[in-house]
């Protein structure tokens, strides 16, 4: 998360779209902050069910072993094939932000 390590108070992302998990919003930041964030009324009309909960705990596991996400989602084990000329220049301004979030170990 480079917008909190970059001082970022609070960050919504996308669940499905930066994860590849389940359709959710999700909040991270300050700890006094997100509980604000809880005691508000309107957290209870938005608050994510027992569903999404259960299919993104396995998605975010997965992060926590960056090795297996290849194995996982197709679409990062995709990347590292031969692809046309284009998809290649895709794949150079993919490849560092990917390393940088995954670490090193990553190739």
């Amino acid at each position: 998360m480079d917008a909190i390590a970059a001082g970022a108070d609070l960050v919504a992302f996308s669940g499905d779209k930066l994860l590849g998990g389940p359709q959710a919003g999700i909040i991270v930041g300050r700890a006094h902050l997100v509980q604000r964030l809880r005691k508000n009324p309107l957290k209870r009309a938005l608050r994510v069910g027992k569903l999404t909960l259960a299919a993104l705990e396995p998605v975010l596991a997965l992060y926590r072993a960056p090795e297996r996400l290849g194995e996982r989602f197709a679409h990062l084990a995709l990347v590292d094939r031969g692809r046309p000329p284009t998809s290649r220049r895709r794949h150079g301004r993919l490849v560092p932000p990917v390393q940088a979030a995954l670490g090193e170990e990553y190739t």
